[in-house]
Formats: C-alpha cells, structure tokens, sequence
C-alpha cells in the first residue's frame, strides 16, 4: 500500500507534509506533480500579451534553486526547455523537506557515566548491578510532549553477557502523555558507545540497533517501566578498555530514537 502524500504549492516555495515512504515512484510523481503545477500556475500569466513586457525576471523556480534571469517574454519557452533541470531542483527539494521533517522526529540523549570502574567492581561483587539513566522524552514533531524514557546498564553484564559484557537496555516508561500517543511504540533505537578520540576521523563506536517487535517492552506501560530491550552483548570488558572508549574513568553513551524507516 503506498502511502498519500500531500503536498501545497504557492509561488514562492513549497510546503509538504507526508508519511514516510520509500518509493521511487511515489517520489517521482511528487516531483512530476509539483513541476506540472508551478507550469499551469505561470504559463498563463507570462503568455498573456497584455502583462509582457521586456524586463528580466527570475526563473519561478527561483526559490527552489535556479537561477536563470530571463526576459517576461521568454519565461514559457523556459520552463519548456528546463523540464528536466527543475525535475532535478524539485526532487532535491523534496528530500531536503523529507529529512528536515525527520529530523524533528530524531531524540538524541547523551548519558556521561563517571567512575566506571567503581561501577564495575561494585557489580562484580553484587552490591549494585544495575545503573539507571536521568529518564527524558522523545520528540514528537514540534511539539513538546513524547515518550518517556530511561536507559539501563549493567556493568558486569546481564543474561548471556554477565562477567563479560557491558549490557544496555532501553525502557519504556510510564509517562504523563501516554494518552496522546500511538501504541506500541515503533521507533528505532541505536545505542553507541562513543569513542573518545579527539580526531573524529579516527573515532570507531560501537553501535547496535534495535527495532520494534511484538514485545511487552514497546507495549503502554501499565506500571513505571516495561521490561527493559537491548543487548546482554553490548561490548566485551576486553574491547571496553581498548581505544578511548573510557577517559579519565568516564565513558559517554549517546541514544538516538528515530523514525522506523531511517
């Protein structure tokens, strides 16, 4: 099923609105439509004998990108001759507009751990296994309401990782929107263990994705969390201490929560 796509046009720009979609086709007949539109709009105005005159004009894609001058005159037989150049500016547009919308939909948390190794030899001998994140909210479009949530480490490892691995898990929390948003929750969620080098060229983290799935993690909490979803594996204690991924006992976990489609 291809989702509906709506798109507004005006002379001066474009405002679009849409569900994700991958299709190819759909995208190209978002752009054939939005040309054919902008060509009905003007050929009138600049074919009419009364309103020509010889001054020189920006192209009506002008706003969009082309930067053609051109006489009032010569606008139609332009428009004509530069159907595949503002193909091209619209299909950029378009994707421009598609990613500035997803970003509005992007939560990035950072969550800076200090005394790792404290943390560690803590879990080691069980006084404290787990550590919890400060909760926060995604986003939700511009809006300033999401889902709540918190993350969740195990220094020493949990399940198929215990002794060996630092483990990471994402919680679903209770939260005072839930009224308002879609169930399950459905976004992406990327964990990344962020290598400390000072020259990003040369920074290797660790990343690891989790989708949703038919799982009590991403259902409404009916208590103030769901079960946690992640990775028991998330990186080995022996690869943990290599690189930079901790300085100075420190170590950073940056979560971004993102459309499904990214």
């Amino acid at each position: 099923m291809i989702n509906k796509i709506l798109l507004i046009m005006d002379p001066c720009g474009l405002v679009f609105s849409s569900k994700e979609t991958n299709s190819k086709k759909v995208r190209f007949i978002c752009c054939l439509s939005i040309y054919q539109h902008l060509q009905n709009k003007f050929e009138h105005c600049f074919n009419s004998e009364d309103e020509c005159s010889p001054s020189i004009i920006s192209c009506p894609y002008a706003r969009m990108g082309c930067q053609t001058k051109i006489q009032r005159q010569a606008v139609a037989s332009h428009l004509e001759s530069a159907t595949r150049v503002h193909l091209d500016i619209v299909s950029i547009k378009l994707r421009e507009t598609e990613e500035a919308m997803e970003l509005l939909h992007t939560t990035t948390f950072i969550w800076k751990i200090d005394c790792c190794s404290e943390a560690l030899k803590q879990a080691k001998i069980g006084e404290k296994s787990a550590l919890y994140s400060d909760p926060f909210h995604t986003k939700t479009g511009t809006d300033s309401y999401g889902y709540k949530m918190k993350v969740l480490i195990y220094p020493n490892g949990n399940g198929t990782g215990k002794n060996t691995y630092l483990s990471v898990f994402i919680i679903v929390m209770k939260g005072e929107y839930d009224a308002i948003l879609p169930w399950p929750f459905k976004k992406k969620v990327k964990f990344e263990l962020i290598d400390q080098q000072e020259d990003p060229a040369q920074q290797e983290n660790v990343t690891k994705e989790i989708r949703w799935s038919h799982s009590r993690a991403f259902s409404r909490p009916t208590e103030e969390g769901n079960p946690g979803r992640g990775f028991g594996q998330f990186v080995s204690h022996t690869k943990l201490n290599t690189r930079q991924y901790i300085v100075d006992d420190t170590l950073f976990l940056r979560i971004t929560i993102s459309s499904p489609t990214n």
